[in-house]
């Protein structure tokens, strides 16, 4: 691959202040900050995937 595209702005969060919210059908809504992310164990999943763009991945893994 020559060029990666991406559609993402430039870092202007400031990671102190941000925070990840996971509420609403969930046994309990949690927040998590930068390094409490970045603090919990890395996992992998294998599966397909459709995007929304048209685009396929079948037996994909993710770590």
């Amino acid at each position: 691959m020559d060029k990666l595209e991406s559609h993402a702005v430039p870092n202007t969060v400031d990671p102190e202040r941000w925070r990840l919210e996971v509420t609403g059908a969930v046994a309990e809504a949690v927040q998590f900050t930068q390094d409490g992310l970045l603090a919990l164990p890395a996992g992998e999943i294998t599966d397909d995937f459709t995007c929304v763009g048209g685009w396929q991945a079948k037996d994909l893994s993710l770590e």
